[in-house]
């Protein structure tokens, strides 16, 4: 019998990937999530963009996906561009191992407070983040940047430098770099 405890792995990274990054960095994550034995434990909350990414690549590299979610999904949906988004959502979620609300939603909130939420119930779970980012750190409560800072002083960080939609020229686009805690 097999006592190895898998690695539980947070994601978060852009929304807006350029769709011809996607099949590169689908190639990359799949490298990253095969070095680890046994399959890891992936934390994604399923946004569009690099959360819904690493949980493919996750599922079929035989990982289990754990997805904590910033508010119940119905209501999560209104954030996704359109039915085709939302339909892989609810895809994802069915083929989830396990999925939760993040306690302490309450109706009304602003989103910023549901994302600042799950991204800190990632930090707490994860014991290795993999960022899918451009690197820049911005001010936005709960978004990828936040998390990474989140992050410092208590969990690594893999960064696979990311372009997306808003960045698109990026340096060392597609190259891991670790930032410790």
């Amino acid at each position: 019998m097999d006592h190895t405890v898998p690695a539980v792995v947070g994601v978060t990274g852009h929304r807006d990937l350029l769709p011809d990054d996607v099949p590169r960095l689908e190639e990359v994550v799949a490298g990253l999530l095969a070095e680890l034995s046994p399959p890891p434990m992936v934390l994604s909350a399923l946004a569009e963009g690099a959360d819904r990414l690493v949980a493919r690549v996750a599922l079929r590299c035989g990982a289990a996906l754990v997805v904590p979610l910033p508010f119940p999904p119905d209501d999560y949906e209104a954030d996704f561009a359109d039915q085709a988004s939302k339909r892989e959502f609810r895809e994802l979620l069915a083929a989830a191992a396990e999925s939760f609300v993040v306690p302490g939603a309450c109706a009304g909130e602003r989103r910023e407070a549901g994302y600042l939420r799950v991204g800190r119930e990632l930090v707490a779970r994860s014991r290795l983040l993999l960022a899918l980012w451009d690197g820049e750190h911005l001010a936005a409560a709960g978004g990828t940047s936040d998390v990474v800072r989140m992050c410092r002083g208590r969990t690594p960080v893999l960064h696979l430098a990311t372009r997306h939609l808003r960045k698109p020229q990026i340096p060392g686009a597609f190259t891991v770099n670790r930032l410790e805690p």
